[in-house]
């Protein structure tokens, strides 16, 4: 997955949340895509900091693209059924 195509997912309106998968098995969920930034050689995911409306970060990773097994839009379980 190239970075063009992340920014893309998270310009989509409206947002659906993003799953990360790293090469080593971890996951980061994406919830607001205001928190995240993708540069040439990473992705930035912050983690909405509780009381904020999620505006505001209360912490981040960042991840390099070597890293990124892949992305998926995650579904809302009520779509399923």
């Amino acid at each position: 997955m190239q970075p063009e195509d992340v920014q893309d997912m998270l310009r989509e309106r409206p947002f659906k949340p993003l799953q990360v998968r790293l090469t080593d098995g971890t996951t980061y969920v994406i919830t607001h895509p205001n928190l995240s930034m993708v540069t040439l050689h990473r992705l930035i995911i912050g983690f909405p900091e509780p009381g904020t409306n999620g505006q505001l970060a209360g912490d981040m990773v960042r991840i390099a693209w070597s890293m990124v097994a892949g992305i998926d839009r995650l579904v809302p379980e009520s779509a399923t059924m």
